[in-house]
Parts: structure tokens; sequence; C-alpha cells
């Protein structure tokens, strides 16, 4: 090998160590913040599928023409990231806490595997509908309310799943 391709090589190494130590980084620093913070960490998942909630009813609100599909695609973003939420807080809590971590914020939520299952079965439902929803052209008016109270049901549904006392 020429000295040139192996510091090529080398530069490329040194570049793709740096590349991912940043990308790892960030998921670090969740990782201590949920360690510190696990009340707020345990309603993570809706409160990222809350600001998708609201940056859909900005666009509504501010958009002066028809962005249905638009709305759709923050939807799913949103609920994916929801999704990813909920993955990493399975193996968050599996692997530090045990299996059930027990009730916070003074019986509001408790994080179990039955919890965490319904809300990515909710989850993996909603973007189904959504993805439905985009080739669906009979319905001409009120689109974007309907993916609007769609979510809000939805994190309505993942608060009850999670809760300790349902009455």
């Amino acid at each position: 090998m020429d000295p040139v391709s192996s510091q090529l090589l080398e530069m490329l190494y040194v570049i793709w160590g740096r590349i991912s130590y940043l990308a790892g980084v960030p998921v670090q620093q969740f990782g201590e913040w949920a360690w510190r913070h696990t009340s707020y960490y345990l309603l993570s998942p809706e409160i990222s599928l809350l600001v998708g909630l609201g940056i859909i009813c900005l666009i509504e609100i501010f958009s002066k023409r028809d962005n249905f599909l638009v709305v759709c695609w923050v939807a799913i973003i949103s609920l994916l990231g929801n999704l990813m939420m909920t993955i990493h807080m399975m193996y968050y809590t599996s692997r530090y806490f045990g299996y059930g971590l027990g009730t916070w914020w003074g019986g509001l939520e408790t994080i179990d595997p039955y919890a965490l299952m319904f809300k990515q079965l909710m989850d993996w439902g909603d973007i189904m509908i959504i993805l439905a929803l985009i080739g669906y052209k009979t319905l001409k008016k009120y689109r974007v309310e309907f993916i609007i109270i769609m979510l809000a049901g939805t994190i309505a549904y993942e608060l009850m799943v999670g809760s300790s006392d349902l009455l």
C-alpha cells in the first residue's frame, strides 16, 4: 500500500471515529438525564408526542393552504419518535430497573411491560391509520383536524394505559 492511500485510510478512520463519538454523545447524555430525572423520563414519550401535536397545530393555524400531506408526515414522524422513546424505555427499564418500575407522580404513571406493549400497539395502529388516510380522497373537509384529535386521543390513551388507578 502506498503512503498516500494509507494516510487517506488513516484520515478516514479518524473522521469516522469522531463522527461515531459525536453521534453517541447525545444518547449517553439522554441516558444520564433519564437516570437523574426518572419521573420525567417516564412521561417522555407522551411529551414528545405532545410536541409533535403542537407543531401540527401551528402548521394548521399559520398555513393558508391545504397541508394534509405535511401534517400526515409530521404526525408519522412524531409517532415514530414516540415509538422509539417507548422502545428505549423498555430497554432502559428492563436493563437498569427490572421489569416493574413502580409508581411515579403520585400514582399517575406506572411503567410495566403491559403499559409499554399497549403504548407501542397504539403507536403502530395510529401510523397504519394515517398511512391509510393519505390515499383516502373521499374525505375533503376536516382532515387535519382528524389527525389532531387522533393524536390528542393517543396521548390520553397512553396516559390511561400507564395509570395506576383508573377510578
